[in-house]
This record gives structure tokens, sequence and C-alpha cells, in this order.
């Protein structure tokens, strides 16, 4: 998963500050969850291992866990699990089964387009046209958003994997690459530490 982040990326959080990367990325769940404390990069790291994926499941072993974990963050892992677990379960009962295809990536859920083609190179390396798909993990969620459905967005919003992008967010997203919404170059990916049925927040943002 580490080589997808070799590509230039903006990192700031919802108050402006930088964000700590792992070697695996940090995300932090809150969806509908307005009390629930935000995972720190720290705490994803020593609480994984004890995390596996059954299906579209996440399972969190908390006996194990006990002996890296304190009882505190022992809790806070296992709301934001239950958290990812209800946001996919309701985005697998809401979305179109007919035009989407669902599978696993290590300890990932992926939502994704099933008819994504080879992306199209629009100027160089640095710009794609992109995918749309949604990889959802125990502690937050990666939203590739291709270049069509990113003008869309701009204008109207736009829902890839049952996650809504609204045109707000879409703007704010190109602004932090330093793109202005009359121009869009290519499909991006956003990284969120809110999971809901709108985004509310970004985390990190970058090229496809």
């Amino acid at each position: 998963m580490t080589a997808m982040f070799s590509r230039r990326q903006v990192l700031i959080s919802a108050l402006g500050l930088p964000l700590l990367l792992l070697a695996s990325p940090s995300y932090a769940f809150a969806a509908s969850n307005e009390g629930v404390e935000d995972l720190s990069p720290e705490l994803i790291a020593r609480a994984n291992p004890f995390v596996r994926l059954d299906e579209t499941t996440f399972i969190f072993d908390a006996s194990s866990a006990a002996s890296a974990l304190s009882a505190e963050e022992i809790d806070l892992v296992q709301d934001h699990i239950s958290l990812a677990n209800a946001q996919i379960s309701e985005t697998l009962g809401s979305i179109d089964h007919s035009n989407t295809v669902v599978y696993t990536s290590g300890k990932m859920v992926v939502i994704a387009e099933s008819t994504v083609e080879t992306p199209h190179v629009l100027r160089s390396t640095t710009y794609h046209e992109g995918v749309d798909k949604v990889e959802y993990g125990w502690f937050g969620v990666r939203i590739y958003i291709s270049r069509s459905t990113l003008k869309t967005a701009v204008k109207t919003g736009a829902t890839i994997g049952g996650i809504y992008v609204s045109s707000v967010m879409a703007k704010t997203a190109l602004a932090m690459l330093g793109i202005a919404s009359d121009y869009i170059p290519g499909g991006i990916v956003i990284e969120s530490n809110i999971v809901e049925a709108v985004l509310l927040r970004i985390g990190k943002i970058y090229w496809q």
C-alpha cells in the first residue's frame, strides 16, 4: 500500500495542522459520531495487528490487544470498528450492484465501478483520467474520483461508492492542489477521517 503514496501529496488537517504519516496511510473514522475521538496514527499502528477482515466485516481481537493497548484505547478502537462496519453495511445495502464490484484488498473493502478502464494519461504522468472507487479501512476511507466524475462533482456533487462528495468539498480538494475548478487535469484521491453519507472533511489529497 505504500507505493500509492509516492506521488506528491498535500497534507492538512481540519485545523490546518500537518497530518502524520505511517508506512500505511493514517485515517480515522467518525461516521455520525461527534462524540467519538479520532484515532492517532500511532494508535492505528499498534491496533492494526489485532484487526482482521472477514469478508466485508472488520473483527477486533480485544483480548490479544490488551497486551499492547490500554483499556481506553481498546474501547476507542472498538468504537471506530463498529462505525466502519456500520458504514460498509449501509453502503452495500444502498449501492446499485448491477454496475458495481465489491472486493477486498489487504484490510480494505473496495467498492468500485464494474466498468473501470485503464486510466488514460491526459498531459503527463502526473495527471490521469483515473477511476471511481472507495476503499474502506477500519480506521478511515480513501475516495478515488475520476476526472469525469470530478467535473460533475464541482457543479452538483457526486456519489462514489456510497459517499456523497459535495460541490464545496470537490472545489476545496482542487484548491488544495492549487487547481481552479474550471480546469481539472486529472482524477484525484481524497483521504478522509470523517466517514458518513456526506464527505465532511479532507485529510489528504493527491492525484491518481
